[in-house]
């Protein structure tokens, strides 16, 4: 009956075009849901962004510079389309949308995740003030979805953000890197910090130069991962 109440008050909205969704049930409009087609080849080895050349395995960034993540994936390119979607879900409210996301990412890469022996998917933290502020980590409610359909756990507790930092948005990649110099640290409060957690999906919502999937990365493997893989709804194209 809550259900019901809820979805009479607050329509659930399509990601995609934003009206309420049609037919009712569904998670995306019907005309919608063949709009978003997922990232092809080819792609960077490492980082899983679309590159322009076929003859190289790797983006220049990635060429040039060694992340602490072992590969990372994503699923949309990083256009006009995914951009709104992921700014309304992220600054509007539409935490609706994370039940899409997460049934498409599931959808994707289930298969590719099962041969990973992943131990835990663990979000990318938000600044408590900035929980406070918007209401809720994007990261952590597509991961939580993501991670009962995959029936792995899902600790939101154990990587923390622990800087405030200015918006990445803004900045160029070396201040990128700059910016979250000491951002994350391990939970000793987690009920996981003594448990040894082999191998992480680490979920976020986009993936731009990968900084803030390196920092992560780090403190992770500092603290005892030996790998880690990082998902992503969306990625720029690498240049």
């Amino acid at each position: 009956m809550l259900k019901i109440l809820t979805e009479l008050l607050y329509p659930r909205r399509c990601p995609i075009c934003d009206d309420i969704v049609f037919p009712k049930g569904k998670l995306v409009c019907n005309s919608c849901r063949d709009i978003l087609m997922p990232l092809h080849e080819p792609l960077c080895y490492k980082c899983g962004r679309q590159i322009t050349s076929t003859g190289s395995e790797f983006c220049e960034t990635c060429f040039n510079y060694n992340f602490n993540f072992d590969k990372a994936f994503s699923l949309w390119p990083y256009n006009n389309i995914t951009k709104t979607s992921l700014a309304r879900f992220k600054y509007k409210g539409r935490r609706e949308f994370a039940d899409y996301y997460a049934d498409k990412l599931y959808e994707y890469f289930a298969p590719l995740i099962s041969k990973l022996d992943i131990s835990a998917l663990i979000p990318v933290p938000i600044h408590p003030n900035r929980l406070i502020t918007r209401g809720y980590n994007q990261a952590n409610l597509i991961s939580n979805i993501l991670s009962k359909k995959l029936d792995l756990p899902n600790i939101s507790d154990y990587l923390i953000r622990s800087k405030n930092t200015t918006a990445q948005k803004d900045l160029d990649p070396i201040s990128r890197r700059k910016n979250l110099k000491n951002a994350f640290e391990i939970n000793q409060n987690s009920k996981y910090y003594n448990i040894h957690l082999k191998n992480i999906l680490l979920i976020d919502d986009i993936y731009t130069t990968g900084s803030t999937a390196d920092s992560c990365s780090k403190i992770l493997k500092d603290s005892g991962t030996e790998k880690v893989y990082v998902l992503c709804i969306a990625s720029v194209r690498a240049m």
